[in-house]
């Protein structure tokens, strides 16, 4: 799941110079798609993952796999340059859902298991990253650009309904408001030791 969701941000670079061509738009306008994918992934692991100390993985998963998906169908329909940049922005933040799925894994794998639960999310992440240029390249030959991001979407869906269904349904315990904030490094320091 983790593999797939943060592929996301990088399916449709294989695809930018005809997406350009599509949209009539300059391949400079285009090249910034990559860019708003980031800064959309950057603004969630900002705002969205310190939600994994707040809010029940199963819906907080689900809810987020269910706007990548949307995100994805906008793209998909996305007729011109502003609103696909849009999207982007929107499916990077809601690919940052890669990272919670790490915090989960540490949280709720047993002792003794954590590191490789969040192990195994870190390969799945890398594993979407170095694969999702090809997989999104294949399928947009095949398929079309468009299609292929609905493709994406249809995955993102099903991970979301995995996710409502498997992953556990308890809010964590947390004593720490949102967003949580540090209380110095004497109490950094306590907790490590």
């Amino acid at each position: 799941m983790a593999g797939t969701a943060i592929a996301n941000n990088y399916a449709i670079q294989p695809e930018l110079t005809a997406v350009a061509a599509d949209l009539n738009v300059p391949l400079s306008v285009i090249g910034l798609v990559p860019s708003a994918a980031l800064v959309g992934c950057m603004a969630g692991f900002a705002l969205l993952l310190p939600l994994t100390d707040r809010l029940a993985p199963n819906r907080l998963v689900g809810v987020q796999l269910t706007a990548l998906a949307a995100a994805l169908a906008l793209a998909a329909a996305a007729p011109g340059a502003g609103l696909l940049l849009a999207a982007y922005l929107l499916i990077g933040a809601a690919a940052s859902v890669a990272a919670q799925a790490g915090s989960i894994a540490g949280r709720y794998a047993p002792t003794g298991r954590r590191g490789t639960g969040v192990a195994t999310v870190t390969a799945g992440m890398s594993a979407g990253i170095l694969l999702s240029r090809l997989a999104g390249g294949t399928l947009a030959d095949l398929l079309g650009r468009r299609r292929m991001l609905l493709v994406f979407a249809g995955l993102a869906l099903l991970g979301a309904i995995a996710a409502a269904a498997l992953l556990p349904r308890q809010r964590p315990r947390s004593d720490r408001g949102y967003p949580c904030r540090a209380h110095g490094a004497a109490t950094i320091a306590a907790s490590v030791s």
